[in-house]
C-alpha cells in the first residue's frame, strides 16, 4: 500500500459517506426507538434523553463492525444487530465525557450538559450504558453459539475496563506540563480499546482463524489510535476547540511534541500557564505549535501508526475498503504546514 494516505479522492469521499449512512441508518434508527419507547415518567428525563437521540450521528460502530466481518468474508446481519447496543453504549460514554470535560457545544449545538447540566446527564448517561450492555448481551446470547456469545461479551467487557483506565490516567494530564509525549501515546493506545473491540468482535462474528482475529484487532487498535491523534490535530488548529481543551482536557499531543523544542518551550509554557485563553492565545499558540515541529512531528508519528495498520491488513482477503479508511482519517498535512 503505497503510503500517500491524504490522497483521498472524491470517489472515495463520497463513498465513505454513502457507505456511511446506507450501513448506519437503520441501526441509528432502531437505538433511537429503543430509548423512545421506555416508559420513563419524569419529563425533564424524558427531554434529556429525547435531547441525546435527536442529535446522534454514531454511524461508526454499525460501520466499523460490519466492514471488520466482510474483510474476511462474514455475514453482517448478526453484527448489525449487536451495533444497536454498541450505538446505545457509545451514547452514554459520549455524555459522561461531556460532563468530564465540561464541553456546552459540539458541532455547533448545545449539548446535553450544557443544556440540563452534569446531574441530569449523568443519569441520562448511566441509563443508556445499562441500556447498551443489556441489548448488547442479549442479541448476543438470542443470536450466537453461547461460546463465542460470552467471548464476544468478554471482549467488550474487557474493552469498557481499559477505556476507563485510559480516561482515569488523562484525568491527570490536565493542565500537566510535566507529562512528556510516550506517556500521551500510551494513554491514546489504551483508550482506543473500543476500536480494537469492533474489529475483533467482527472477526470471532465471521469465524476467522486466531491469526486472522489477531490483525484485524491490532488494525481496529491502530485506527482508534489515528482517530484520536488526528482529533487532538482540530483541537490546535480551531480556536474554539483549542480553548476548551485547553482548560478542560490534557494538552494534544501536538503541543507535547512542540513543548520538546527549546526555542518555543518557554513562551508556550507562559500561555499554557494562563487561567483562560483568548483567540489570539490560541492562534499564538497554534503559531509556535508549528515553529516547534509539533506538526511536522505528529505527521511521523501519525506516518509511523499508518504503515503499521496496513502491515496488518496484508493478509486479509478484502482489505481494500479497510485501506479507505487509513486514507480518510490521515490529516491533509500538506495543506496545515503551508
Amino acid at each position: 500500500m503505497t503510503i500517500r494516505y491524504w490522497k483521498l479522492s472524491e470517489d472515495e469521499r463520497r463513498k465513505i459517506i454513502t457507505e456511511l449512512k446506507n450501513r448506519g441508518r437503520q441501526t441509528l434508527h432502531l437505538a433511537r426507538k429503543r430509548v423512545l419507547e421506555d416508559t420513563i415518567v419524569d419529563p425533564t428525563a424524558r427531554k434529556t434523553l429525547r435531547k441525546c437521540v435527536s442529535s446522534w450521528n454514531k454511524l461508526a460502530q454499525p460501520w466499523l463492525l460490519s466492514l471488520a466481518c466482510e474483510s474476511v468474508g462474514g455475514e453482517t446481519s448478526i453484527a448489525n444487530r449487536l451495533s444497536t447496543g454498541l450505538i446505545l453504549l457509545g451514547g452514554g460514554l459520549d455524555l459522561h465525557d461531556d460532563i468530564i470535560d465540561k464541553t456546552l457545544n459540539k458541532h455547533g449545538t448545545r449539548t446535553c450538559f450544557g443544556m440540563y447540566g452534569p446531574d441530569r446527564t449523568m443519569l441520562a448517561g448511566d441509563y443508556l450504558i445499562v441500556k447498551g450492555l443489556t441489548t448488547f448481551s442479549r442479541v448476543a446470547l438470542a443470536s450466537l453459539p453461547k461460546r463465542l456469545a460470552i467471548k464476544v461479551i468478554g471482549i467488550l467487557e474487557r474493552a469498557m475496563i481499559e477505556m476507563m483506565d485510559a480516561e482515569s490516567i488523562e484525568l491527570g494530564f490536565r493542565k500537566n506540563l510535566e507529562i512528556i509525549p510516550g506517556e500521551y501515546l500510551e494513554m491514546v493506545v489504551k483508550k482506543s480499546a473500543d476500536f480494537e473491540a469492533y474489529f475483533r468482535i467482527g472477526a470471532v462474528l465471521s469465524d476467522a482463524d486466531l491469526k486472522t482475529e489477531r490483525s484485524l484487532s491490532r488494525f481496529g487498535r491502530t485506527l482508534g489510535v489515528l482517530v484520536i491523534l488526528r482529533d487532538d490535530i482540530s483541537d490546535v488548529i480551531d480556536p474554539k476547540l483549542a480553548n476548551n481543551r485547553l482548560n478542560n482536557e490534557s494538552y494534544p499531543l501536538p503541543i507535547l511534541l512542540a513543548l520538546q523544542d527549546a526555542a518555543v518551550k518557554s513562551e508556550m509554557v507562559r500561555i499554557l500557564r494562563r487561567q483562560s485563553y483568548s483567540k489570539q492565545d490560541c492562534r499564538l499558540l497554534f503559531d509556535l505549535v508549528y515553529k516547534g515541529n509539533g506538526l511536522k512531528k505528529m505527521e511521523e508519528t501519525m506516518l509511523g501508526f499508518m504503515t503499521y495498520a496496513a502491515k496488518q491488513l496484508e493478509e486479509i482477503q478484502r482489505k481494500e475498503p479497510l485501506e479507505t479508511i487509513l486514507k480518510a482519517v490521515f490529516p491533509p498535512f500538506h495543506v496545515l504546514t503551508d
